[in-house]
């Protein structure tokens, strides 16, 4: 099928019609990434499956779990003399303790957005009397281009590109979150993208020991209402294993070249997911023979491993407790104008997507 064949109406409304069918009780289902969220809401699939079927939103938005401490490091070297901080548009208006990225930017910080890692690189080529820092987030997704990137900086022999490092395994959080025996879901949607780099192997052991049916899936209507297909069929045959439900873009193993690539340049460490806390091998950082592309370490930055405390309830809604727009602050105290939290603010946060696809529409945003 062509990519409008995952959109068609007819496609859409078979496939609801069958899950209909196979839904036999009630089913917790956690989608891990904030696309798949986006377009669960957007395309009103909640209103196409039963009502005993529960979507919760998983803390799959690279921006929404990025590490308060860093931004505020990111901020503090974006000040230093000289310095460019180049990061993706998302992450400028994360609010943290000390401010934004933005607001750094509007006193005075030489702060960019660009669309690749590649293309700080470029920046750094052209302006060799500069440091350009690079803050780098994402999931196993986007790290090897990270990698890459640190790579074409060697071969050009640049001595003013470093990187801050904020990459998470999306596994091992789910894993982290599932320990919690007050937390129980039935199923699992993978996320299409992560597992087009990393496979989905390492979600057997997953499925086998919280017994939970697991499918990877794209980002599509037909790809999600597929994959929660596959999802109450295995809840029901008691089946816990992973259906590849992305064939045409994701295999077992995964992209062998770009792991090569990631496994060259980075290591497993812990990591501080916002709203959740530290998460053990739940990260990447790069590794000593590599060290000097660390920009904490170029610009002498005192690490910061505490987890900051907000009021803003993202771990309740991650668990399903809250659905966004039963927060008390939700369009009140936090919105995308005055957000209290990153899930407010990125294209792929859950608040923002309860925001604009459920605030003053008839789509069915909570069951």
């Amino acid at each position: 099928m062509i990519n409008s064949d995952f959109r068609d109406k007819e496609n859409v409304l078979r496939i609801s019609e069958l899950i209909h069918r196979k839904a036999l009780g009630d089913y917790k289902i956690m989608e891990v990434c904030g696309g798949q969220s986006h377009s669960i809401l957007k395309n009103g699939l909640k209103d196409l499956i039963p009502r005993s079927i529960e979507m919760i939103h998983g803390p799959g938005c690279p921006v929404c779990v990025s590490d308060e401490n860093k931004i505020i490091q990111a901020i503090e070297i974006s000040k230093k003399k000289d310095v460019v901080l180049c990061t993706f548009g998302d992450m400028l208006r994360v609010p943290s303790a000390i401010g934004s990225l933005a607001q750094a930017k509007s006193e005075g910080s030489d702060i960019r957005v660009v669309y690749s890692p590649l293309d700080a690189v470029d920046i750094a080529e052209q302006n060799k009397d500069k440091q350009i820092v690079f803050f780098a987030i994402g999931f196993e997704t986007t790290a090897p281009i990270y990698a890459l990137s640190i790579l074409k900086s060697k071969k050009l022999k640049l001595k003013n590109y470093s990187i801050i490092t904020c990459m998470y395994r999306v596994h091992k959080v789910v894993d982290y979150l599932l320990e919690d025996r007050d937390f129980r879901i039935d199923a699992l949607l993978a996320a299409g993208h992560v597992c087009t780099v990393a496979g989905y192997k390492d979600y057997y052991a997953l499925a086998n020991k919280y017994k939970i049916g697991i499918a990877t899936t794209g980002f599509e209507p037909v790809d999600i209402l597929l994959g929660i297909y596959d999802c109450i069929e295995m809840v029901n045959n008691q089946k816990w294993t992973v259906i590849n439900s992305y064939k045409r873009a994701v295999s077992e193993i995964g992209n062998e070249m770009a792991q090569t690539m990631l496994n060259e340049f980075f290591e497993i460490t812990d990591q501080i997911w916002h709203g959740i806390g530290n998460v053990a091998d739940s990260g990447y950082g790069l590794k000593r023979k590599h060290s000097e592309f660390d920009a904490l370490l170029r610009f002498n930055i005192i690490p910061l491993n505490s987890f900051i405390e907000n009021k803003c309830p993202l771990t309740d809604i991650y668990k399903g407790i809250l659905k966004p727009d039963q927060c008390i602050y939700f369009n009140n105290k936090c919105n995308p104008t005055s957000p209290m939290g990153a899930a407010m603010v990125s294209s792929e946060g859950i608040c923002s997507a309860y925001y604009k696809y459920c605030l003053n529409n008839e789509l069915s945003c909570n069951n």
